[in-house]
């Protein structure tokens, strides 16, 4: 990752930016949008880029162009155009390894995220961990306890939890975040000191087994691999 522009390499920089991405219009369009990021009144101004069609090639040269103007080093957009989606960007090569595809969801606990916060003395938010899926209900880290089983959401969606998540310093920033009130945490660091039996890895990652619909305030229940 330290040859990429990202959340890891460039936090203060990634959460100055609020991001759309939109793959479900007609012909196949990969349409793309850049906001400057206002968490009080989000994306009430003209977007800073966009929306520019990742599918093509202006499309990709247009957002390169503009994050080698927002970092001052030349940045190039990079893609693929395979069907399965093999190339990782991250710590783990879980989704691969477990599905052959890197796709995979992302899942927190929000009783983890309160206990954790207490520990350290500093309100964190869900978002700081990059969550597709946040759950409540739970006791904290009774997420890992599903590593190797399946969750059923309400409206019918399957996912196999397939593993921990690994954290680095791509989580030092949570973009939600006040620039006022912006810091830069160490979490694995911290996880690793308060929590030495669980090590760096919060939340857990997941591959739909059957599609459906999500919803907030759907319940969640754990389902027999039999099933």
């Amino acid at each position: 990752k330290d040859n990429f522009l990202c959340a890891f390499t460039a936090p203060e920089l990634m959460a100055t930016f609020d991001t759309d991405y939109d793959d479900t219009t007609e012909e196949e369009r990969k349409m793309f949008t850049i906001w400057k990021r206002d968490n009080r009144n989000p994306r009430s101004e003209p977007p800073l880029l966009g929306p520019v069609d990742l599918s093509k090639t202006d499309g990709r040269n247009e957002v390169s162009n503009f994050f080698t103007q927002a970092c001052g080093e030349y940045v190039d957009l990079v893609c693929s155009s395979a069907s399965r989606h093999t190339h990782q960007f991250g710590n783990t090569s879980s989704g691969v390894k477990a599905r052959g595809d890197t796709r995979t969801v992302h899942i927190v606990n929000a009783a983890t995220v309160r206990e954790f916060s207490e520990k350290i003395g500093m309100k964190l938010r869900p978002s700081r961990f990059k969550p597709n899926i946040v759950v409540d209900g739970l006791e904290p880290w009774k997420e890992f306890d599903f590593v190797g089983k399946t969750l059923e959401v309400q409206g019918g969606l399957k996912m196999d939890v397939i593993k921990q998540t690994v954290r680095c310093d791509g989580i030092g920033i949570d973009p939600l975040d006040d620039a006022s009130e912006m810091c830069r945490l160490d979490i694995p660091k911290l996880l690793m000191k308060h929590y030495p039996e669980h090590g760096p890895y919060f939340g857990v990652y997941a591959v739909i087994s059957e599609t459906g619909t999500v919803n907030v305030g759907d319940s969640i229940k754990l389902v027999s691999n039999d099933d």
